[in-house]
């Protein structure tokens, strides 16, 4: 589904342009939408109880975002721009609205959910593996998806955060996987052997 062009055809949004590092919410604001990315790369983190920064997901153009926040009390993480963005806000009650008049928008949005619970069960799944090459080596193969080779979105310390390692594990973890053949590296790009 389209999802900029439908939004943009509903009344009452609006474009948000973000500078680098700006954040669009915090945890614990009351919610005034859901987004859609435009440009650029948004990120959903929070931080631990250690104070340790977590990483709940990269937003890249093209995706919603924020879905689950139409249902709530208030945002349950932070959102920052992770380079200038671009993102087109839909204010709750309008797209609440839209839900209750047009049943394939509906659709459309419980299919984006379902969608984001099976990622957020995958990533459990991976959070669960205890043995950090292992973990790694399983979140690797995930985003390659059917390639040997992948980019990374964002840093290597967002990497760990993103499957719960502390960065410096991370760093002799992927250090150990190419010593072992597994794995090559070239800045952020990680061919899979």
């Amino acid at each position: 589904m389209d999802w900029g062009r439908i939004f943009l055809l509903m009344p009452g949004v609006q474009r948000r342009n973000l500078k680098g590092g700006e954040i669009l919410f915090k945890r614990g604001d009351p919610p005034f939408g859901m987004f859609y990315l435009e440009a650029g790369k948004m990120r959903l983190h929070r931080f631990g109880r250690d104070g340790e920064e977590m990483t709940i997901a990269i937003i890249l153009p093209g995706h919603t975002f924020a879905e689950a926040s139409l249902f709530s009390a208030e945002y349950h993480c932070d959102c920052t721009a992770e380079e200038p963005s671009q993102a087109i806000v839909f204010p709750q009650q309008i797209v609440l609205a839209h839900i209750e008049r047009d049943p394939m928008f509906a659709k459309a949005v419980v299919h984006r959910l379902a969608s984001q619970l099976q990622e957020s069960r995958l990533r459990a799944e991976i959070r669960a593996i205890r043995k950090a090459d292992e973990r790694v080596m399983a979140a690797l193969t995930l985003m390659a998806g059917n390639k040997s080779v992948l980019q990374l979105n964002g840093s290597q310390k967002q990497f760990a955060g993103e499957i719960g390692l502390a960065h410096e594990v991370l760093y002799r973890t992927l250090a150990k996987l190419e010593a072992e053949g597994r794995i090559q590296r070239q800045g952020r790009t990680i061919r899979i052997i």
